[in-house]
């Protein structure tokens, strides 16, 4: 009776905090970065965010702590189980090495996540601000056009990511994360301000 690849089974397992390490990174590229000498009058971008002074009606949210600390755990298990596989099938070494530092580089993405400032979606009546490893963007009410849920299909099955479109070429953008609420939460969440911004009650 045939018996499933160790290896695989950690590939298949592995799949949903693979998902979330790869939109983490990949986001970045389908937004622009906050134009510094646009933001407050030309103030550097960073004098906007949290650490500012919170305006009326404003939110913030951050993403699930529980769900990337299960990641991170999830993904350094995974590189012992590469590297303890190692002796077991020496003629797969190279490829069992390469996955070992793949999930290291996982947990360190993760773990990223986790870090004081790293990732927040704020919204308030300048628009929609959200921060992505570090990197941080912004989006004026008045660019978006609509909110959405986009679902990307993958081998093991799919992910649902909150979605918006903005002016003026109809580029859709997907969040990295829901921020600690269901997607359709989140994007009630997002049409009320946005609604709220625009003057439709």
């Amino acid at each position: 009776m045939p018996t499933t690849s160790p290896i695989l089974d950690a590939a298949t397992s592995n799949n949903r905090a693979s998902i979330g390490v790869a939109i983490a990174i990949n986001l970045p590229i389908t937004a622009e970065p906050i134009n510094a000498e646009a933001s407050s009058g030309g103030q550097d971008a960073t004098a906007a965010m949290p650490a500012s002074t919170p305006q009326a009606d404003e939110l913030i949210l951050y993403p699930n702590k529980f769900k990337w600390a299960f990641y991170v755990v999830l993904s350094i298990g995974f590189s012992w189980l590469m590297i303890s596989l190692q002796s077991q099938h020496p003629a797969m070494r190279g490829w069992l090495a390469f996955g070992a530092v793949f999930f290291i580089f996982c947990a360190v993405v993760c773990a990223i996540q986790l870090w004081p400032d790293s990732a927040w979606l704020k919204l308030n009546g300048d628009g929609l601000h959200y921060s992505v490893l570090f990197r941080r963007f912004h989006y004026p009410w008045s660019e978006i056009k609509r909110f959405g849920i986009v679902e990307v299909d993958t081998q093991y099955g799919s992910e649902s990511l909150v979605s918006f479109w903005v002016e003026p070429n109809d580029r859709c953008i997907s969040l990295n994360d829901s921020f600690g609420k269901k997607p359709g939460q989140l994007v009630e969440i997002l049409e009320s301000h946005w609604k709220r911004a625009c003057g439709d009650p």
